[in-house]
Parts: structure tokens; sequence; C-alpha cells
């Protein structure tokens, strides 16, 4: 993980691509709970799509890295519990905890990982907020996340 590229967040699969003339197309993302997000825009520069976030994603994303503690609140199917959460440079995390889980995909032993979305994501020096919406709860069960960096 070390020597793993900084993460900057999702990028268009238009990235790279080639394309004819001169247009501008948007390429939007969406959750894995199915909302709609801003994505990239994408222009046709010499024969291939450069793209764009519309997004600070990138500087979101080096926020995050660091080591965070804090309290993970469910909608009433178990009491809060406390959360040790390593979030890396490369986009990965590691909890110290047992049901710690951070941005998009919590592994449970499957062959895929479960996925979900994030909402309401804040973070600056000292506090990381987010709520976390589990695509096998149908995404209606917010489990909020409150944690400080140490």
């Amino acid at each position: 993980m070390c020597g793993a590229p900084a993460s900057l967040g999702a990028t268009c699969s238009l990235e790279a691509t080639a394309c004819r003339g001169t247009e501008s197309i948007a390429c939007p993302e969406t959750t894995a709970c199915g909302g709609a997000v801003a994505g990239s825009s994408c222009t046709c520069s010499n024969g291939i799509y450069r793209c764009a976030q519309l997004t600070r994603a990138a500087a979101v994303q080096a926020a995050l890295v660091g080591k965070w503690r804090g309290t993970v609140t469910t909608p009433g199917f178990t009491a809060p519990y406390p959360v040790t959460l390593w979030i890396y440079p490369d986009g990965t995390y590691w909890p110290d905890s047992t049901g710690a889980w951070a941005d998009v995909a919590i592994d449970f032993g499957a062959v895929t990982p479960n996925t979900g979305a994030t909402a309401g994501l804040t973070v600056d020096d000292t506090t990381l907020r987010f709520t976390f919406y589990a695509s096998w709860f149908g995404c209606a069960q917010p489990i909020d996340f409150a944690l400080t960096r140490y």
C-alpha cells in the first residue's frame, strides 16, 4: 500500500478513450444506492477524451487520509459502538474494530464486498462525519459515523 498512487476519487470511464472533433460531454456518476451525483466533464482533444471532475473529490480524498476514531450510530439494530479507522492515500482503509467500515465497501469475506453510498460527508483537520447507506439494507437504514483524527 505504501507505494500505491493517491486516490483521486471516481474517474470517468471516458477518460483517454477515442473521440472525434472537439465535443464536450457530461460524465455523471451514480452511487451504489442509485443516487445521481456530479461526475466529470469530458472534452475531446487530439482524438481522446480528457475529463475533469466537477467536484473537489481529489481534495476531499486527501483530507480523509489518517487515523480516525469515534462512534458509529445505527438506526436501532445495534447500540452505538466505538470504531478506529485508518484511511490510506490510495483510498483503502483498515478498521481496528469489529464492524467498522468506511467509504464504499465492506468485505464480509464474500466473493465481492458489499457496497453502499455515503452522504453528508464533511472533513476538516480534526473531524470526519458521514452517513453510510448500505445497499444490502436497501439503502434505507442510515449508519452515522462521527470521528476525530488522532
